[in-house]
């Protein structure tokens, strides 16, 4: 008998009958890390609907099977070390000291390795997780996109990690084995990227039947002019999706327009008597709605005494979408002013059958109307159709309108008043286009002020009392006309 080389090393004898019970135990141990990884991750996924700024991470079913792809394959292969560390201490020959030596010191590098490496991979999914229910990264970060190769890299060094001390033990001899186990964990893999433990998509639709946000594509017009609400306490939302769908707060409480007295008089009841007057309705608007419908909604509004409201907007030139949660609580202020007050409603009806062939109106000064004390100041007149601007009636451009708008206010302010008259057939879109290019040129005015007087832009700063001189000095004189100033308009000019 011809002598082979090597022989006279220890042979490593695996014991067969174990094998099966490795197999075993190694892919129950892989299903049990599976599901561990399973459920914490959707937990997390899930509690981003509550604290995450309450956006829920939605995942598609290409994304969900990457990702439980990649947490199957991390489950698979130390699945795969159980059922090694299994056969190995128990089918060496026990009279082999020498052997028995090298192989405790390789299985237990590969232990302290496997639950280091879980031990790291643990904290950092854990950091992010963290991470994601503080702020809403998902828009800032596509981890499958911009990191795709560490979801291949990671369970492939964890692979040829065990590999490469293994083969110390087996020789030349396991690489067959080895391509055995490549093909089973990615087969076990596979299996686990295709199943869920639970019914995700069920769980998404149950979450998005409360969020107006995540149940209707909303899609808000954007802006570059932002106010923000300080104090978020005294704010409610009011969704309006089309022209005849109104949601307030969310997706449960549908209400009907002549509904949001009751609801406004219902919230003022759940704050202090001091703040009630102080109640600020936050609209979030989807751009194609008709203007004459959002003029509806700011009529009822003011019937319900409410001051103050804010168009919510997304920010312009901004890689999130305007339904990005930081911007729930940005957009452009206005004041709802006058006061609706029912006495001139009933006045108008009657001076409306005046003859005015044998009658004239004069109006007394009122605060229910502004349209007398317009003498005192320097105006414009700005009229926006779905087609063209109008600045002073004649035809202007976008430039042409920025350009004559910020001369106007550097020259008059503060005695200016800009008065913007979108036609109600328009969509609210183009009506915040052009709002929006107003408040901004004041926005830039305000600015150079700061930066000369205090050394930082005023939106930095703005909130200080010290700034108050800048408002002063350029403030937002824009007038919109109420439905009633519109019909006194109308009877002055007949009257005339």
């Amino acid at each position: 008998m011809s002598l082979t080389k090597g022989f006279l090393r220890p042979k490593t004898a695996i014991n067969r009958n174990r094998v099966i019970t490795g197999i075993i135990l190694g892919t129950a141990f892989s299903f049990g890390l599976n599901g561990l990884f399973y459920y914490l991750r959707e937990s997390l996924r899930l509690l981003t609907s509550e604290y995450g700024e309450r956006l829920l991470i939605i995942l598609t079913p290409q994304e969900n099977f990457y990702y439980n792809l990649f947490y199957g394959a991390i489950a698979s292969i130390i699945g795969f070390y159980v059922f090694i560390k299994f056969v190995f201490e128990n089918s060496i020959a026990r009279r082999n000291p020498k052997l028995k030596l090298r192989q405790r010191h390789i299985l237990n590098e590969q232990c302290f390795f496997s639950w280091l490496f879980l031990f790291a991979f643990g904290k950092t999914v854990s950091i992010i997780g963290l991470w994601y229910l503080t702020i809403s990264t998902q828009f800032d970060i596509s981890y499958l996109k911009e990191f795709w190769i560490l979801f291949v890299l990671i369970p492939l060094v964890l692979f040829l990690n065990i590999w490469s001390s293994i083969l110390r033990l087996t020789g030349k001899r396991g690489y067959k084995y080895m391509l055995y186990s490549f093909l089973y964990i990615s087969v076990l893999s596979l299996l686990y990227g295709k199943m869920n433990l639970n019914d995700y998509q069920q769980m998404d639709d149950n979450i998005k039947k409360k969020s107006v946000v995540l149940s209707y594509c909303i899609n808000e017009p954007q802006s570059q002019s932002h106010n923000r609400i300080y104090r978020i306490s005294l704010a409610t939302d009011l969704y309006i999706i089309n022209d005849s769908t109104i949601f307030w707060k969310d997706a449960l409480t549908g209400i009907r327009l002549d509904e949001i007295s009751d609801y406004v008089n219902s919230e003022k009841k759940g704050l202090y008597e001091r703040e009630r007057d102080e109640l600020l309705v936050n609209l979030h608007i989807d751009k194609n709605v008709k203007l004459s419908f959002v003029n509806k909604i700011k009529l009822e509004l003011r019937k319900s005494k409410i001051d103050k409201i804010l168009y919510s907007t997304g920010l312009k030139n901004s890689i999130y979408p305007s339904y990005y949660s930081p911007y729930k609580n940005w957009g452009i202020g206005q004041n709802l002013y006058p006061h609706y007050d029912q006495i001139l409603i009933d006045f108008l009806d009657s001076a409306e059958q005046i003859d005015f062939s044998k009658y004239t109106i004069r109006l007394p000064k009122s605060p229910m109307y502004r349209i007398n004390s317009l003498g005192e100041y320097n105006r414009i007149e700005i009229r926006i159709s779905e087609v063209e601007a109008l600045l002073n009636k004649q035809k202007t451009s976008k430039d042409r309108l920025k350009l004559f708008v910020s001369k106007f206010i550097g020259k008059y302010s503060p005695n200016f008043v800009i008065i913007y008259t979108p036609s109600s057939d328009i969509t609210y879109g183009r009506y915040i286009e052009y709002l929006d290019l107003l408040h901004t040129e004041i926005d830039k005015l305000r600015n150079d002020l700061s930066l000369e007087i205090f050394g930082i832009p005023f939106e930095n700063g703005g909130w200080n009392p010290e700034f108050d001189s800048i408002r002063s000095r350029y403030p937002k004189n824009i007038l919109e006309w109420t439905n009633e100033e519109k019909r006194l308009l109308e009877l002055i000019n007949k009257s005339r």
